[in-house]
């Protein structure tokens, strides 16, 4: 086995992930700074220091770019929702409440950007709703356990409490992005959500 080979092609693909990574992170930062619209990518370019033709080896447009921060975004937080532990499926559900507000809470201006192209895009749409049934299948688990643990009522129909909690998410997320009218989000997703919990709730 020729080592040299491992050595150069493991370099090769660090300069490689270092180059998409700077590309990125300069997108994701003249997004925040002067809007989506209204950066091209030439801005990218110029602040990455790479060709224009480089760009496009790694994202084939500014739209990939908006898919990858969602789903970084998306993977993050459902680290930290296999990081909760609790004996009550309930608290964990409440809890990942929080996690969300935070993430939406990280950038205002990009999480209005993705809201405003999620539905236009072919590229954001298929993030969307990959990372969409992820979600959903950590609440579901969730809520399983919770009727499995005596939590909520016999024959709760798992399926339609978790596509209700689902809504509740997204309608609530993308009232606080588009009100002019700021508001706790952290504390509109719990309670939310505690009410609806609150009805299927077993009686102790």
């Amino acid at each position: 086995m020729d080592h040299n080979l491992i050595i150069v092609g493991s370099r090769r693909e660090r300069k490689a992930e270092a180059t998409r990574r700077r590309l990125y992170d300069s997108a994701i930062r003249l997004f925040q700074q002067q809007g989506y619209e209204s950066t091209t990518v030439q801005d990218i370019c110029n602040v990455a220091d790479t060709a224009k033709q480089t760009f496009f080896n790694y994202f084939p447009s500014k739209e990939h770019i908006l898919a990858a921060y969602h789903d970084e975004l998306v993977r993050k937080i459902l680290a930290e929702l296999s990081e909760l532990h609790s004996a009550s499926p309930r608290k964990m559900v409440l809890s990942a409440m929080s996690i969300f507000a935070a993430a939406a809470e990280k950038s205002v201006s990009i999480s209005r950007t993705i809201l405003r192209h999620v539905f236009a895009s072919d590229v954001l749409k298929a993030t969307d709703q990959k990372n969409e049934a992820q979600i959903h299948s950590w609440f579901r688990s969730q809520f399983r356990d919770a009727v499995l643990r005596g939590e909520m009522l016999p024959g709760m129909n798992v399926a339609l409490l978790t596509a209700v909690v689902m809504a509740i998410l997204s309608s609530t997320v993308q009232e606080w992005i588009v009100s002019e009218e700021s508001f706790d989000l952290e504390e509109s997703l719990v309670r939310r959500v505690r009410f609806l919990l609150d009805l299927g709730r077993k009686k102790r």
